[in-house]
């Protein structure tokens, strides 16, 4: 424990915030806020393009099964 730096204080720096002698981080906690939001459409579309990925495999495999039943058939 002795030989840890000093740790910020941040009832210190709420306290200077509120006295105006400091400005309050708003601006970077919007930023990663933003930043996690952004993410979601790039997933929504990795999930979107893997679906009809899989969905053109399925319809695929069908179509050779009813192709192979056909041709057992005749």
């Amino acid at each position: 424990m002795e030989n840890l730096p000093p740790q910020p204080n941040p009832y210190e720096q709420i306290r200077q915030t509120n006295m105006g002698k400091m400005s309050a981080e708003i601006e970077s906690n919007e930023k990663w806020n933003l930043g996690r939001i952004d993410a979601y459409p790039l997933i929504s579309a990795i999930i979107l393009v893997v679906a009809f990925f899989l969905r053109h495999l399925v319809l695929k495999q069908r179509k050779k099964i009813i192709l192979w039943n056909l041709a057992m058939s005749l």
